[in-house]
């Protein structure tokens, strides 16, 4: 991330909060690293139910930068970047703590995968992770689809843009047909915006932008309930010290502003 000369709030890659009954039945899946979950705990407001450890192939970095849960709740997904700088994504029994699964997708010598994003169908059967990545000393971003019962990889992306990265954001459309990302480019305003078909990660549109002023530090993406439009939205020096946010919408179908 480059230096500031003004001091402004920097958005970066949020990790969601996650609000988990203890009676949540288990979810179905196969297990590849065994159990490491902790005991539940009583359900009292406030009180730790369990906690997991992932440690990756071998101790080193870890790194986690995004969670969501599924949509009957009986799953929890995290992904972020562990040793020798690779995506690595877990799947937890949300009931308690027990891991499903874990997938790690290789970056190979030289290469790096930063995973920053992660979006779960509103089905449920698939998890999205995206992020920074350098393969061959090019610089993009790389979308992954997981089927989220097994791990199972069902399709990747790499997207070049030859820039260093600040923040990443991604979402799944409400119909689960459409996964849109959204990259906000470190060390000068400009962005990448794509949307890519759920089911086979081929890209249906591609918006480069500038952005405004002569940074941008943060960025996220939402879409409408009707899955018609998607908004953007950055924050930008564009308005003086202070920072500002500007919001771009979308037609969903298209890219059209």
């Amino acid at each position: 991330m480059r230096l500031m000369g003004k001091a402004r709030i920097a958005v970066i890659m949020p990790i969601a909060l996650l609000a988990l009954v203890a009676n949540t039945a288990p979810a179905v899946g196969s297990t590849t690293h065994g159990v490491r979950g902790g005991n539940t705990a009583a359900a009292v407001p406030g009180a730790q139910l369990w906690v997991s450890h992932y440690l990756g192939s071998a101790q080193g970095f870890n790194l986690a930068t995004s969670a969501a849960a599924s949509p009957d709740r009986r799953v929890v997904f995290v992904t972020g970047s562990s040793v020798q700088l690779v995506y690595a994504t877990i799947a937890y029994n949300a009931a308690i703590g027990a891991e499903i699964w874990a997938s790690r997708l290789p970056a190979g010598p030289g290469n790096l995968n930063l995973a920053s994003s992660l979006a779960v169908g509103p089905q449920g059967h698939t998890v999205y992770i995206s992020g920074p990545t350098t393969v061959n000393s090019v610089t993009g971003y790389t979308t992954v689809a997981y089927r989220a019962a097994s791990g199972a990889q069902i399709w990747l992306r790499r997207h070049a843009v030859n820039v260093s990265f600040i923040a990443m954001s991604m979402i799944a459309s409400p119909s689960g047909r459409t996964v849109f990302v959204a990259e906000d480019d470190n060390g000068g305003p400009a962005f990448t915006d794509v949307a890519y078909n759920a089911l086979t990660g081929a890209t249906e549109w591609t918006v480069r932008r500038g952005g405004f002023g002569q940074g941008s530090d943060g960025i996220t993406v939402a879409v409408s309930p009707d899955g018609a439009r998607v908004f953007v939205a950055e924050t930008s020096d564009a308005l003086g010290s202070s920072g500002g946010v500007f919001v771009f919408p979308y037609d969903a179908a298209t890219g059209a502003r």
